[in-house]
């Protein structure tokens, strides 16, 4: 454990004696007190932000004014509360991390030991926390730097401050006919490497930048070429097995001297290398250390962020050079793409205010684009459709072959117009009148389908009313064209009727005449055949009765 502070807050030293012996071999420093204005004291002194660990005798607990307690809850301090053998587990304060039982040295040792690993366990975490938070901050601050000279300087900082080394140094990869960044290429003959920028905390100097060739046989050129990271222990006694070699022409003149040294290849997201973090000397309590192999990891992760950051910063100066170069071109481009954008709103602004639904989908009919009224006609939100096949809206009505003539007819590049029976998310179907037609790229293939649909449901409905009050209205109008026909009929007969009742009351008349006298004649023809069967027996008998009898009788 590190920066670890211990105390010891109990009423008797002898009441404590085991604990205290056992505590000695495990903390230190101790400070031991033995009243609560001593500790408040000792605490409210203390500005020291690192932790502190407090054994307190459970005798004090109850004896605190609220102002300790504030003091006490402060993040870096670990309260321990000490009991003997018995305990009371009602009397344990919130602000208790944790409890010791002082029964035997054993059960002390056992406890002291699991809370040493426990702090140093911490302790590495915590540092592990700074150390992620700082990598954080230092990427944030190379994102936001533009100027490369800054940016340069802020990666040298950094590095060094990382690893507490004494010097640092960083080269970058250039052509060498201009000097210009670059990244290394393999087996490249005519790259070379720029000394760019050099930090020494022992020393004030102000070198000169100059490049040199990259090969193994110097430290940073071995680094280039391999991609390696590379740590030195000592600069001066190198094996004689390795391809490269220290040059000590900077401590000769100058009279540094150099031991260890880690150096780092700067790789941007390609792996690609354009350059190099080399650090010297690594600075322990009183004496130059070993580089680690954390310290690797680091610089390691740093010149990772620092390459992408170095390659955006010579690009951000690129641009600034072509847009000052081309600035009335662009300014040009700029105004034809402001008109093309106001275009562009234009047609989006009639897409998203049309009262037709709109669907764009790719080639495969991925919906990549619907407009509120496909969100209003079919129940679906933007999320839940956006690269859903459009297949979710089919109902099941229309057969495959409908299907195979739709897509054959669109993949081929003509306009589809139709009627789909589609079914809305809450699984109501309805009607919509289609047109699709396809978006070609300047090659003139297909890249994406635009299908305007038009929700006919009502006028279906409507029209399906007209047909059978049509085929209702047929109806009637047969059935009035049979009453006519049966009306005519009644009165045709009607009318023969009036003919024949004419007919008869002008035969009823002669006929009443002549039935009238038939009576009559019918008298007059029984006294005729009766008067002439009187003639016949007169005729018959005429010898017998004399002539003037019956011209008397006559």
């Amino acid at each position: 454990m590190t920066n670890l502070k211990t105390i010891i807050c109990i009423e008797s030293i002898k009441k404590y004696e085991d604990f205290l012996d056992v505590i000695k071999n495990e903390f230190e420093p101790i400070l031991i007190i033995t009243d609560l204005i001593q500790l408040e004291k000792e605490l409210r002194l203390n500005q020291d932000p690192d932790d502190t660990i407090i054994f307190i005798d459970h005798i004090f607990l109850n004896q605190m004014e609220e102002h300790l307690f504030q003091i006490l809850r402060k993040p870096q301090n670990k309260m321990i509360g000490l009991f003997q053998d018995n305990i009371d587990l009602l009397s344990r304060e919130a602000f208790l991390d944790d409890i010791l039982v002082c029964k035997s040295k054993f059960t002390i040792s056992k406890f002291l030991y699991k809370l040493k690993n426990n702090l140093t366990r911490q302790q590495k975490l915590d540092s592990l926390e700074k150390e992620v938070q700082r990598f954080y901050n230092i990427g944030k601050e190379l994102s936001a730097e533009k100027d490369i000279n800054k940016l340069l300087q802020l990666i040298m900082d950094s590095s060094i401050e990382m690893t507490s080394a004494d010097a640092g140094t960083i080269y970058l990869v250039v052509n060498p006919d201009n000097l210009d960044w670059t990244t290394y290429e393999r087996n490249s003959k005519d790259q070379r490497l720029k000394f760019v920028l050099a930090k020494n905390n022992s020393l004030n100097i102000d070198l000169e930048s100059k490049t040199s060739p990259i090969t193994k046989n110097g430290i940073s050129g071995y680094v280039v070429i391999t991609g390696e990271p590379l740590r030195i222990d000592d600069a001066y006694a190198l094996p004689s097995s390795v391809e490269y070699q220290f040059n000590s022409g900077f401590d000769q003149v100058t009279g540094y001297r150099t031991k260890s040294i880690l150096t780092v290849p700067m790789k941007d997201h390609r792996n690609r290398v354009l350059g190099v973090i080399q650090l010297i000397n690594k600075m322990g309590v009183d004496k130059i250390v070993s580089f680690t192999q954390k310290d690797e990891m680091i610089i390691s992760s740093l010149a990772g962020q620092a390459a992408v950051a170095i390659e955006n910063s010579i690009i951000y100066k690129n641009m600034e050079e072509l847009l000052e170069q081309n600035r009335l071109t662009i300014s040009d481009e700029i105004t034809k793409r402001k008109q093309a954008d106001e275009e562009l709103n234009k047609l989006l602004s009639a897409i998203e205010h049309s009262p037709s639904s709109v669907i764009i989908t790719d080639i495969n009919g991925y919906i990549q684009y619907i407009n509120p009224k496909f969100v209003q006609v079919s129940g679906y939100s933007y999320k839940e459709v956006i690269e859903k096949n459009v297949g979710i809206l089919k109902s099941g009505t229309h057969s495959k072959e409908f299907y195979d003539d739709f897509w054959e007819t669109i993949l081929s590049g003509k306009e589809w117009f139709g009627e789909f029976y589609n079914k809305k998310k809450n699984g109501e179907l309805y009607w919509e009148s289609t047109s699709v037609s396809s978006i070609k790229d300047q090659n003139g293939s297909i890249k994406y389908f635009i299908s305007v649909r038009e929700d006919i449901t009502e006028k279906k409905i409507l029209y399906k009313k007209l047909e059978e009050q049509n085929i209702e209205l047929q109806k009637t109008i047969r059935k009035l064209n049979e009453a006519q026909s049966q009306l005519i009929q009644k009165e045709k007969m009607a009318g023969i009727g009036q003919l024949a009742a004419g007919i008869a009351h002008e035969l009823n008349n002669p006929l009443g005449y002549i039935i009238s006298n038939n009576h009559t004649l019918n008298k007059y023809a029984l006294k005729i055949k009766e008067l002439l069967l009187r003639y016949k027996d007169v005729l018959i008998n005429f010898s017998e009765f004399p002539t003037e009898k019956i011209e008397k009788n006559d």
